[in-house]
């Protein structure tokens, strides 16, 4: 969670001067890849079952650490799905380098830890061999919701973005 100077930028920062830094701190990243540590956590789960919430939650204590930058409140990569071939230096770059986690040590007298909500990662049928080839260590956090609850809360959601037509019934029947 964005504290202090950040959280400010990010209020005043125009959503178009965050979309033309992004490929700066995406390349800040790369660069100081080798500085950088994998994921201590993640949490799977499915669509509209309360996985940014999670994250959002555990990021509030001071010693989970955001993904990089923090500004951006970043909450998954899709390394495991999606960008597989990128590699594990890229997936690397998004995450706080050793010097961060230092810094929260001396503050906090505890190793912070960090990590990202990405629900689509328990679907997919190759990231538990890539997950445990990658970070065999890493804590996994799943959430299950109600399905009549996750439901409906999906079918809002497409009707809130314009995307649903239908009414309830008739877009379960379809």
């Amino acid at each position: 969670m964005a504290t202090g100077a950040a959280a400010f930028l990010k209020r005043v920062t125009p959503d178009w001067a965050k979309e033309m830094s992004r490929p700066a701190f995406r390349s800040i990243g790369r660069a100081s890849v080798d500085l950088r540590a994998l994921p201590d956590f993640l949490i799977i789960g499915t669509k509209r079952g309360g996985t940014t919430s999670m994250l959002k939650y555990l990021q509030r204590h001071p010693d989970i650490l955001p993904m990089w930058p923090g500004v951006e409140n970043a909450k998954k990569t899709h390394f495991f799905d999606q960008n597989y071939h990128r590699g594990q230096r890229w997936y690397r770059s998004h995450f706080p380098t050793d010097l961060q986690r230092r810094r929260v040590r001396r503050a906090t007298g505890v190793w912070p830890i960090t990590g990202e909500a990405a629900p689509y990662y328990m679907f997919h049928p190759l990231v538990l061999g890539r997950v445990v080839e990658t970070i065999p260590s890493v804590k996994v956090i799943v959430l299950l919701r109600n399905p009549v609850d996750r439901i409906w809360s999906h079918y809002h959601e497409r009707v809130n973005a314009g995307a649903e037509q239908l009414g309830f019934r008739e877009a379960l029947d379809a």
